[in-house]
């Protein structure tokens, strides 16, 4: 706890451009949820676009808009 999903469209994402999303996401959650380091993680889920709306947008943006903290504007 807690546990970060990030999906994105597939694209390529370096092991180093890995870590520091790793390190500052868990750096804020660290901070702002007042827990240690070493109980967040977080995952990369790469999309393929054409499969955003069905896979992402509808069961995890539409559908939760009430869990949202940032909202997209598309």
């Amino acid at each position: 706890m807690p546990h970060v999903d990030i999906h994105y469209f597939a694209c390529p994402v370096s092991d180093v451009a890995k870590e520091a999303i790793a390190q500052t996401i868990t750096a804020i959650l660290s901070k702002e949820l007042n827990c240690g380091e070493e109980v967040i993680s977080v995952a990369l889920c790469p999309q393929v676009p054409e499969h955003w709306q069905q896979n992402v947008y509808q069961p995890l943006i539409t559908a939760q808009k009430d869990k949202l903290i940032k909202f997209p504007n598309y």
